[in-house]
């Protein structure tokens, strides 16, 4: 799971994809702050479609703790 308090930004999407690829496709969950009310550019959809496309959960930053109970 990798949670970012950060806006979606093309440099972002390529680490995550990059980081991706490194680690054969173990991430589950990305959480990024403002997933849903930011209007994407093309470049953003595509790169998002690639990694929803290796099986990732798009979600928004702070509903991650919803989804992991903590020890």
């Amino acid at each position: 799971m990798i949670d970012l308090n950060h806006d979606i930004e093309v440099e972002f999407l390529n680490n995550i994809l990059k980081y991706i690829e490194r680690s054969k496709n173990s991430l589950k969950i990305l959480g990024m702050s403002k997933i849903k009310e930011k209007v994407l550019n093309d470049e953003e959809s595509k790169l998002l479609d690639q990694i929803k496309d290796k099986g990732v959960t798009m979600v928004k930053f702070d509903s991650v703790y919803g989804i992991y109970k903590y020890k």
